[in-house]
């Protein structure tokens, strides 16, 4: 074949260990989590959408060939002991990576005198399909300077939790307070600790749910415990962006994603 497709899944390429894939499966799409309600004595059913999408599986018809015994050792030495989601790209989508884990065994079935096979690899994956884009419609990191600020044109089939870096005034010392308000959710930081020397921002990640500053020597620290509210989505069309406070600007990160 003129072109050979691999995948990566966390540090493994699957091509350093002669295991090459075909793509027909990587295609897949999730499923609306529905539940359905039979009710007695009615005709039909009832449906009642419960706002999410259930996890996709992705499965890759793998090949291999040479020495068979000993790559296939080296590589299920090296993917199986991968434990949770971690990033699973392939040349089949060059432009984004799912979070997957690998899902069930290898069942290999090797060709003749061992100098090749052929086996199925498949990944439970989140529903998300995270884009890589750095372009106008897919910016990886936004500025925010001015508030309000309305971000238009989020080409977008469901929300994003973007991670939003709060830069402080430091023009004033003492303990920082403000709010940063994405759509309708809004996150106060309150008596919010600073020292001279540290840096100057606060990351609120609302994928992981997490709220830390980075202090002087490369120290994370969890600052969550100053914080209260809601960690923040990006809705289509458009989402308007508004801070107050001893906030002075925002660097926004939307992690884009798709179906």
């Amino acid at each position: 074949m003129s072109h050979w497709e691999w995948f990566k899944f966390d540090n493994i390429k699957s091509s350093d260990y002669g295991v090459w894939i075909s793509g027909e499966a990587t295609f897949n799409t999730p499923e609306r989590d529905v539940t359905v309600v039979e009710v007695p004595g009615r005709n039909g059913t009832l449906t009642y959408d419960n706002g999410r999408w259930k996890n996709v599986q992705i499965t890759y018809p793998c090949f291999m060939s040479g020495d068979f015994s000993k790559d296939f050792d080296a590589f299920k030495n090296a993917i199986m002991p991968k434990l949770g989601y971690l990033r699973l790209e392939d040349t089949y989508h060059p432009n984004g990576y799912r979070m997957g884990r690998l899902y069930g065994g290898i069942k290999p079935k090797p060709g003749p005198y061992n100098r090749s096979a052929q086996f199925d690899l498949t990944f439970d994956c989140w529903p998300q399909f995270f884009l890589l884009q750095d372009s106008d419609l897919f910016p990886t990191s936004i500025q925010i300077i001015g508030s309000p600020y309305t971000l238009e044109n989020i080409p977008l089939v469901s929300y994003s939790q973007p991670s939003v870096r709060v830069y402080l005034d430091i023009r004033s010392y003492g303990n920082k307070s403000g709010s940063v308000t994405i759509g309708d959710h809004t996150m106060t930081y309150t008596n919010l600790p600073y020292a001279s020397g540290d840096n100057m921002f606060f990351l609120i990640n609302s994928e992981n749910k997490t709220i830390t500053m980075t202090k002087s020597g490369g120290v994370v620290t969890d600052v969550s415990q100053y914080c209260s509210g809601e960690f923040f989505e990006l809705l289509p069309p458009e989402t308007t962006i508004s801070y107050t406070g001893d906030t002075m600007y925002l660097w926004l990160y939307p992690k884009w994603w798709r179906l």
